[in-house]
């Protein structure tokens, strides 16, 4: 004897449409992440720190990403050296976003920041390197679109320290070339008056 049959039911619709829409959200966030391309930015400086009794390190400390579209993601590579003369191994152990400039208005711009590579521990005479990506989104100002993230790199070597690494963006339109080593950013200074002919 056949078991009897049990009468098909509809699913219900709401929890469908539900999960409907949250598919939609989550395809649609992915493909506006998928479109953008990765800004990849050039080195501009070196600095040389001391960092602890007897660790001195050179390392990349600037870094431009010219021609930049709104919004789009980056990276950079960041090389260090503890040189031989340093006398102790140094750990440099994660990354800090600290502020992002300018502000105009009181908004400043949207910028994240992860490293990959880290911790690194350089021993007198070593170098190496890890890598900094993100994503970034420019502010208008009125020398165009530009977006300015100051970093800090928290490491150790008997004593804690850090390193301070800046990205500056700058939008196809703008008017300003890249900031000067050494300089966290804005426009260029501009030059002071000539000097005063001295008496006689």
């Amino acid at each position: 004897m056949q078991a009897p049959r049990r009468p098909w039911r509809q699913p219900p619709l709401l929890p469908l449409l539900f999960l409907t829409a949250c598919a939609g959200v989550a395809g649609e966030v992915s493909d506006r992440l998928s479109v953008l391309a990765t800004q990849s930015c050039v080195g501009t400086a070196r600095a040389t720190e001391r960092v602890a009794p007897g660790v001195t390190l050179h390392y990349d400390n600037a870094f431009f990403c010219s021609d930049a579209p709104v919004r789009e993601r980056y990276t950079f590579t960041v090389r260090v050296t503890n040189p031989a003369s340093s006398t102790v191994s140094a750990t440099l152990q994660g990354l800090e976003l600290r502020l992002s400039t300018p502000r105009p208005r009181g908004r400043g711009p949207e910028v994240t920041g992860a490293a990959s590579g880290l911790p690194l521990t350089l021993a007198p005479g070593e170098s190496g390197s890890f890598v900094v990506s993100g994503l970034y989104e420019l502010v208008r100002t009125d020398e165009g679109g530009k977006a300015n993230a100051h970093f800090h790199v928290r490491g150790g070597a008997g004593n804690p320290f850090h390193l301070g690494l800046n990205a500056h963006f700058r939008g196809a339109s703008g008017r300003e070339a890249a900031p000067p080593a050494g300089r966290p950013g804005g426009p260029p200074r501009r030059p002071g008056p000539p000097p005063r002919p001295g008496p006689g």
